[in-house]
This record gives structure tokens, sequence and C-alpha cells, in this order.
């Protein structure tokens, strides 16, 4: 599956809100980030026909989030270039992360939401 990969602009805004709100838990920071911290914030998107698949959050150029399937996963974080990182993601790409850096430490966290 190819995918464009661009970065979060005004054009898009609107697609990104509509796309975070249908899993809010999964994307919160990526809204906080956004709306809050826009000057230390990138969010680098998978496009496929003008529709966003996942994403990706780079925050102060140390922090990254990655959200997605494993082929839009490999293509966004396949394009970062970064020394030291602090990375948030699902555990099923663990495998795409050690292919390009040394994990030092790894924690598992689970999200849960009631209602």
């Amino acid at each position: 599956m190819s995918f464009d990969i661009t970065a979060l602009n005004q054009s898009l805004e609107q697609t990104f809100h509509s796309y975070v709100s249908r899993d809010v838990p999964s994307y919160f920071f990526f809204t906080l980030d956004w709306k809050m911290n826009r000057h230390d914030t990138e969010i680098w998107l998978a496009l496929k026909e003008n529709r966003i698949h996942r994403m990706m959050l780079i925050y102060k150029r140390r922090i990254v989030q990655l959200r997605g399937t494993k082929p839009a996963v490999e293509k966004l974080f396949g394009g970062i270039d970064l020394k030291k990182i602090e990375l948030n993601t699902e555990i099923e790409h663990r495998d795409i992360v050690r292919e390009k850096y040394q994990i030092v430490r790894e924690h598992e966290l689970l999200l849960m939401t009631l209602s």
C-alpha cells in the first residue's frame, strides 16, 4: 500500500480534527500538542487518496508517537533521523523500531477507556 507523507498544515486541519475525534485516547497528545505547543510540534500524516490512514507526532525533536498500520508506520518512521528519542508506539511496531534504533529501555503501557 502506497502512502503520501505530508506534514499537517492549515489546509488539512479539519480533516485531522475529524480523524482524531474518532479515537480521542489514542490521539490525545496529537491534539493537545498541536493546540497548545504548535511551535514545538510536528505531525506527519500518511495519506492515501487524500484520506488520513495514520500519523506520527514529533514533539521537541525528541518525543515521537506513532499510530497506524505497519505499512503506514514503516513509511512515517522511515523518514525521521533523530539521534535520541523517546518513543510511544503500538507493540506490533517493535520490529520496525528495532531496525532503526537500539532500544535502551522498554515499558509496556495499557490504554483503557471505560464507559
